[in-house]
């Protein structure tokens, strides 16, 4: 995930972009379990592109991504709870995109939509999400979080 995010960071600050600025306040990259035998594992946190604090105890052997150190995990993943409401929804749902205003959320947990074509705006959030099938029972969910119109931005 950190060398994914690292390769965005750089992409986005590169030629054919409006030198667009990520950092961990405004944008991640993580992966979750979706899908599992066991329903405790649901939302455990499998990977991320920045240093989870959590993980570097050895007495936290888990960490759900609803309880992430890092506040854009930890708000993006309520953002897809509350858009979603359920896992079975979150994992079969066709859209994958969606757009939120990281303010209203954060000071109302209300979920309001937010983006104009084509500018860039700190404070709504754009996220897409991936599934991951690795077996029958078991899938991962990749999800992204980056300003919204960091790619509508290009010069």
């Amino acid at each position: 995930c950190t060398e994914q995010w690292t390769g965005l960071q750089q992409l986005l600050l590169g030629d054919g972009f409006q030198n667009v600025q990520i950092s961990e306040t405004n944008s991640t990259v993580f992966i979750l379990v979706a899908e599992s035998r066991y329903p405790s594992d649901l939302g455990i946190l499998v990977g991320s592109a920045h240093k989870e604090r959590n993980l570097d105890d050895p007495a936290k052997t888990t960490v759900m991504a609803v309880n992430s150190t890092q506040p854009m995990i930890r708000t993006t993943m309520l953002a897809l709870k509350e858009r979603y409401s359920s896992w079975a929804n979150l994992t079969h749902e066709k859209e994958q995109l969606f757009t939120f205003l990281k303010s209203s959320f954060l000071s109302q947990q209300q979920l309001e939509t937010c983006g104009e074509k084509g500018t860039l705006d700190e404070d709504c959030v754009q996220v897409g999400t991936q599934l991951i099938q690795l077996d029958p029972y078991t899938a991962w969910l990749a999800v992204i979080a980056l300003p919204y119109g960091a790619f509508s931005g290009r010069s």
